[in-house]
C-alpha cells in the first residue's frame, strides 16, 4: 500500500469535494480518499493501480499536482 498527497485545483465547495472523492474511489485499488481544502490524500495499492491513473482520473475535472507519494508504513 502507498499514500499519495495531491494538490487539487478547482475544488472549491462540498459537491466538488464529493465528485473528487467518488472519482478516485471509483479506480481498483484505491482504499480511501480524503479531502483537506486543496489537498487530497489517497491510499491506494500500487499492485492493482497506480498514482499516474488516479491523476488521469482526476485531471478532466481538476488541475493536479502530486505533493507527496510515499509506502504507507511511512506515514
Amino acid at each position: 500500500m502507498r499514500i499519495a498527497v495531491l494538490r487539487v485545483k478547482g475544488i472549491g465547495c462540498e459537491s466538488c469535494v464529493l465528485l473528487s472523492k467518488e472519482k478516485a474511489l471509483k479506480l481498483k485499488g484505491v482504499r480511501s480518499v480524503r479531502v483537506y481544502g486543496s489537498l487530497m490524500e489517497v491510499e491506494y495499492n500500487e499492485g492493482v493501480t497506480d498514482l499516474k491513473t488516479v491523476v488521469k482520473a482526476l485531471e478532466p475535472f481538476y488541475l493536479v499536482t502530486i505533493e507527496s507519494d510515499r509506502p504507507l508504513e511511512q506515514r
